[in-house]
């Protein structure tokens, strides 16, 4: 069932970077593919599961807080009422811990992420101090 969702929310971030016309046969390749894996009893599956997500997608967005501590508090309550009000869609929060991040909080949803932590500032100096400085020719 995993596998199934997982290619369920695939098919539907492939749907959104092709041509319209080019949706019917991407949803006929997903479910050759199912049909050529020894599949197609799961074919009923798959397309309500694709169903359920292209509904869930539309309606709610998922935000993935990610904190030292794994609870931001009323923090998180802000950020995902901040989020609400920009996009104009409901807001599923998750929060969860990474005692790596130092400080800080990362927010991730969809393919985005917006890096506030202590751990991605030093990242990004050292990046900047390890890169070759620019060759001056006068």
């Amino acid at each position: 069932m995993r596998t199934l969702d997982a290619l369920a929310q695939a098919t539907i971030e492939i749907g959104r970077t092709i041509p319209k016309k080019d949706l019917h046969a991407l949803a006929d390749a997903v479910l050759r593919l199912l049909d050529q894996k020894g599949l197609p009893q799961k074919r009923a599956i798959f397309l309500r599961l694709l169903r359920r997500s292209l509904v869930k997608d539309i309606t709610t967005l998922s935000l993935t807080l990610v904190t030292p501590s794994g609870n931001a508090g009323r923090h998180a309550e802000s950020i995902a009422s901040f989020v609400h009000l920009a996009l104009g869609k409901p807001v599923e929060l998750q929060e969860s811990a990474d005692k790596g991040l130092l400080g800080g909080a990362l927010l991730a949803y969809n393919d985005e992420r917006f890096d506030a932590s202590i751990r991605g500032s030093l990242a990004v100096l050292h990046r900047h101090l390890s890169s070759p400085l620019p060759y001056d020719t006068e």
